[in-house]
């Protein structure tokens, strides 16, 4: 029997970049105390309808998920507690003309990495809140973006 997902403070995150690399949007929304698996459905959903209003025709999701992928692009029925957001992230999914989910291993997402962090530590103080970065790259994340850009590697 599988073994239930660990609960702990969450947040929800994604960073949005052109072609050029250029941050068109990123978003941290604290979630408190739920699963990994939880919030990183609700912030591909959340990523997804983003991109479905703005009428993005090319869209690439990374996820260091390895099953949220699965549950969105195959018959795998996902835990029942996200089974409502797979099925509107697949609907989304369906508008993009160009649309593709893929996972990335935590050390090969930094960015979106420390964007959970920070949505996560954020979830444990009164004045927590949705932040969201328009047309810029939050600035605790400005090293770790510079990082990927000189294609720093990470050991796994």
């Amino acid at each position: 029997m599988e073994q239930p997902e660990v609960t702990q403070n969450c947040g929800a995150w994604f960073i949005c970049r052109d072609s050029e690399a250029r941050t068109l949007i990123a978003l941290a929304q604290p979630l408190g105390i739920t699963t990994t698996l939880t919030a990183v459905s609700w912030a591909m959903l959340l990523a997804s309808r983003l991109a479905t209003e703005r009428q993005w025709p090319r869209v690439l999701f990374e996820t260091d998920s390895e099953n949220l992928p699965r549950f969105i692009t195959s018959s795998t029925p996902p835990p029942w507690h996200i089974e409502g957001m797979t099925e509107e992230i697949k609907s989304r999914l369906r508008q993009i003309p160009q649309a593709a989910i893929q996972h990335n291993y935590k050390e090969g997402n930094q960015a979106a990495d420390g964007m959970a962090n920070h949505a996560a530590d954020d979830s444990q103080t009164e004045n927590s809140s949705t932040k969201i970065w328009d047309l810029t790259i939050p600035s605790f994340i400005n090293h770790i973006l510079f990082q990927d850009y000189v294609n720093t590697t990470y050991p796994r």
